[in-house]
C-alpha cells in the first residue's frame, strides 16, 4: 500500500507517526484505495509468541519505520487503520485529516499503558513530566474519567518521594479518593525519575514506563534536559524492589499496541477530544528548527507539532 502522509508528528519518535491518504492499493485491499488511514507507530507482526502476549516491542519481525518525517510511505494493509464509520461518526475534513497524527503514538502509547494498568473513573493518576508526552499523558487520563496529579520533570528527579506521595495524598483526600490501586505514569525517560516513579506507588499501584523518546539527531529530549543528579542511578536499588514488594505494585513497561488503536479513535471522538488544541501544524522545511527549540529545553508551546504535507 503506497500512502501519501498527510501528518507526521514530531513526537517522541519522528516519522513514524503518521496519518495519510492511500494512493496505491494491492488487489486485496481495493477497499481501502482513497482512504484516509492511520499508521500505528508500532508496526509488530501480531502472530508470533511475542505479539500474542503484548510485547510488541519485541517482536522479531517488527518492521522499521522512518526515522524522520517522509511524504510517502508503503506498509503493508493489515497495519493501515480507515479513519471511517464504524470507528468514527464521520470522516474527517481533508484539511484537518492531519492532527489525527497524534493518535499514532502521542495518544496510543498512554491509552495503552492505562488499558493494561486496569484503571476506572475515580482512579488517582500521577504523572511525571513537563513535555507533550506528560500533557497528553494526563488528557487522556482525564479523557478515561481519571484524577490526575502532575510532576513536572525537575520535580521527578529531585523530589523526595515520600514527600511526593504525601502531595498526592492531600490532593487525592480532598477529592475523597483512594490512593489504592493509583496509576503513575513516567514520562521523562531518567533512571532518576524511572526510579522516584516507583517509589511513589501506593498500595496496589501501577507505574507505567514509557520508551524513552528518540527525535531527530538520536538523543532522548525529555531525560537529557533534566539535571539527573548522580545518585540518581543508584536509586534503582535493593529500597525500589522492596517498594515493589511491600506496596504489591506492578510495573509496566509501555508500548503502543497497534490493537487498540480502533478504540482509541472511538474513544476521541465519544470523548469529543478537541484535537485541534492538542496539535500544530509546522512545514517540512521547520522540522530542524522545532526538533532544535526541542532540544534546547526553551520549548514552552504543549501543542504536538505536526508536519503537514500538502
Amino acid at each position: 500500500m503506497a500512502v501519501r502522509i498527510c501528518g507526521s508528528a514530531l513526537g517522541a519518535f519522528p516519522g513514524a507517526e503518521c496519518v495519510g491518504i492511500v494512493e496505491e492499493a494491492g488487489d486485496a485491499a481495493q477497499h481501502l484505495a482513497g482512504q484516509a488511514v492511520l499508521l500505528p507507530r508500532v508496526l509488530s507482526c501480531g502472530e508470533c509468541s511475542c505479539c500474542r502476549r503484548g510485547a510488541v516491542l519485541a517482536c522479531p519481525q517488527r518492521r522499521a519505520r522512518p526515522v524522520r518525517p517522509q511524504p510517502f510511505e508503503v506498509v503493508p494493509a493489515r497495519y493501515l487503520l480507515p479513519v471511517a464509520p464504524p470507528y468514527v461518526r464521520v470522516a474527517p475534513p481533508a484539511e484537518t485529516l492531519w492532527q489525527l497524527a497524534l493518535l499514532s503514538d502521542a495518544l496510543l502509547t498512554p491509552y495503552t499503558g492505562l488499558v493494561r494498568a486496569g484503571v476506572s473513573p475515580g482512579t488517582v493518576c500521577v504523572v511525571l513530566g513537563q513535555g507533550f508526552r506528560a500533557q497528553l499523558a494526563a488528557v487522556m487520563a482525564e479523557a478515561l474519567g481519571l484524577f490526575v496529579v502532575r510532576f513536572s520533570a525537575q520535580e521527578a528527579v529531585q523530589l523526595d518521594p515520600a514527600a511526593a506521595r504525601q502531595r498526592v495524598a492531600e490532593l487525592a483526600n480532598a477529592q475523597g479518593l483512594p490512593r489504592a490501586g493509583a496509576c503513575i505514569v513516567e514520562t521523562v525517560g531518567s533512571d532518576a525519575a524511572r526510579a522516584r516513579a516507583v517509589l511513589m506507588a501506593e498500595p496496589a499501584s501501577s507505574v507505567l514506563l514509557l520508551e524513552r523518546s528518540l527525535p531527530l539527531g538520536g538523543a532522548d529530549v525529555e531525560g537529557r534536559l533534566v539535571a539527573e543528579p548522580e545518585a540518581g542511578a543508584q536509586l534503582v536499588s535493593v529500597a525500589v524492589l522492596q517498594h515493589v514488594v511491600a506496596m504489591q505494585a506492578q510495573v509496566l513497561a509501555v508500548a503502543p499496541h497497534p490493537d487498540l488503536l480502533p478504540e482509541l479513535l472511538a474513544l476521541c471522538g465519544r470523548a469529543q477530544l478537541d484535537l485541534a488544541s492538542h496539535t500544530r501544524a509546522v512545514r517540512a522545511e521547520e522540522i530542524e528548527a522545532v526538533m532544535a527549540t526541542r532540544r534546547s529545553g526553551q520549548e514552552t508551546d504543549l501543542r504536538l507539532p505536526i508536519v503537514q504535507f500538502a
